[in-house]
């Protein structure tokens, strides 16, 4: 039961996987080791070379995913979104160990001088692969046209989607190899060789990390021919892999022994051409768990996987324009703060009805006493046992006024500690998520550790406190301000007068 509770406090919404291609929409999320699924195909140039022609086309496609998925229309749903590899560079650098210390800024500096397109106009992000004594830490990095992103972004919004996080294709089929792979050693390297909507995607795995990543789109080889004949597929096969074994060799000093095999169609003959021309171990990706699930719907499910993970452990390389990881705390806020307003008002009008009742009862129980008082005011001249009854009585009387004096008291207190936390909530504003509020007594300082988007950002809220006379004894230590993942974590003490 406390379990269940604490549950529901820490409440995490839903986040599925949603593959977007030339030519489909998939839906997947994974819960209690069962899979939902849900689909709609695009029509005719919606989408092509993984960027979107027309919009309008694109959100109604989504919203007929969208209504599939939720059962009213405003629901904002989660995902974890996988784009084609045609329009993303993924790249791997090196950085000394001394820079482990300052690795977000030595990160983001090494990006803007390895960007192959316009920094200024592009999103990108990085991720820590490996380390080594000769490389030292080795880092991969994505860029994107911002561009694209952006149309991606609003489109999904408008559809009710949020995107937590943008990666793409050989990032979630990787981790779908690596996770769930059958006969997948993910201490070995690999070549992942997949044929999908959008071209042959190959990709180099170590240490379950995705280290290189080689794209050719149909577009590029065929142009606009709807047919191809098969002696050419089979060609163009043979030269890309080759190609990768190549770069394999010069970079890691020796070339992979295995390569697993996954595609929308053709398979077996796909792993033929492979095992004839190539020497080395080739196999079709299958799965150790969800055997029946379709191999049209991996990319899905290999995003669906980084949906479970709990947001705060997310490091994973992300294309989300600024802002994104932002929102989905937000909205983590507002359903936690939904619960607790609800809790709060539940026990107010339990309160509330039970000082009427009591009061009710206290007042027939005072009525009473003040009748006996009457009779005995009346028999002051009577006997010495008729004054002990009135003493009595009158400490009865006494004792009753001194519990509703304790309610009283009680019922004020809880509604100062309620305008308290609305103080603060309103200094908090948008910018800030509160993740533990500590209020020991009155008199003790108030703890809070949060969330906030940039160390100016919390700055800016301990300014806020500190121009209100009604708080003290701010402290704001810088040693407590943390950079994370969605921006800074802080731990803020301080007094209500």
């Amino acid at each position: 039961m406390f379990k269940k509770i604490l549950k529901l406090f820490s409440y995490q919404p839903l986040v599925g996987g949603l593959e977007i291609n030339d030519l489909n929409l998939r839906f997947a999320y994974i819960k209690k080791e069962k899979v939902f699924s849900a689909s709609v195909k695009l029509e005719p140039e919606t989408i092509k070379d993984g960027k979107i022609q027309n919009r309008q086309n694109f959100i109604k496609a989504l919203s007929q995913l969208h209504s599939q998925i939720a059962s009213y229309s405003r629901k904002k749903i989660c995902v974890i979104a996988t784009i084609p590899d045609n329009n993303v560079y993924a790249q791997i650098f090196n950085l000394p160990e001394s820079a482990e210390t300052q690795l977000e800024e030595a990160a983001k500096l090494n990006l803007q001088m390895i960007s192959p397109i316009d920094f200024e106009r592009a999103y990108s992000d990085w991720q820590a692969v490996g380390k080594s004594r000769e490389n030292g830490l080795e880092i991969l990095g994505a860029f994107i046209q911002s561009e694209l992103i952006d149309e991606l972004d609003d489109s999904l919004r408008e559809a009710g989607f949020v995107p937590v996080a943008i990666e793409f294709s050989s990032l979630s089929l990787a981790r779908l190899a690596s996770e769930l792979g059958e006969a997948v050693n993910p201490q070995n390297p690999f070549i992942l060789f997949n044929v999908g909507a959008n071209g042959l995607s190959f990709s180099l795995i170590k240490n379950s990390n995705l280290y290189f990543n080689h794209f050719v789109s149909w577009q590029s080889v065929y142009g606009n021919e709807r047919r191809v004949a098969f002696e050419s597929f089979k060609k163009l096969i043979v030269e890309e892999i080759k190609k990768v074994l190549n770069f394999s060799s010069t970079h890691w000093g020796h070339q992979t022994n295995a390569i697993f095999i996954s595609s929308h169609g053709l398979i077996e003959e796909i792993a033929e051409i492979v095992s004839k021309n190539f020497s080395f171990n080739s196999q079709i990706l299958t799965l150790k768990n969800f055997k029946n699930f379709e191999r049209d719907w991996f990319l899905a499910l290999g995003a669906a996987l980084r949906g479970l993970m709990p947001r705060f452990q997310d490091s994973i390389i992300s294309l989300s324009k600024i802002g994104t990881e932002k929102e989905f705390y937000k909205q983590q806020t507002a359903v936690f703060l939904k619960i607790w307003r609800n809790i709060a008002l539940a026990f107010l009008m339990t309160v509330l009805i039970i000082f009427i009742s009591a009061d009710g009862f206290l007042a027939k129980i005072i009525g009473n006493l003040n009748n006996q008082f009457s009779v005995l005011t009346a028999s002051q001249n009577q006997p010495d046992s008729s004054m002990a009854e009135f003493n009595r009585l009158q400490k009865e009387v006494a004792d009753v006024n001194k519990e509703i004096n304790l309610a009283v008291l009680a019922y004020e207190s809880r509604l100062q500690r309620s305008e308290l936390l609305e103080n603060i909530k309103n200094k908090a504003g948008d910018d800030i998520v509160f993740k533990r509020i500590s209020i020991q007594s009155p008199d003790s300082p108030i703890f809070i550790n949060g969330l906030a988007q940039s160390e100016q950002k919390a700055l800016e809220f301990k300014g806020r406190l500190v121009s209100d006379s009604r708080f003290s004894e701010i402290e704001l230590p810088i040693s407590k301000i943390i950079p994370s993942s969605a921006g800074v974590e802080f731990a803020i003490s301080f007094k209500f007068r």
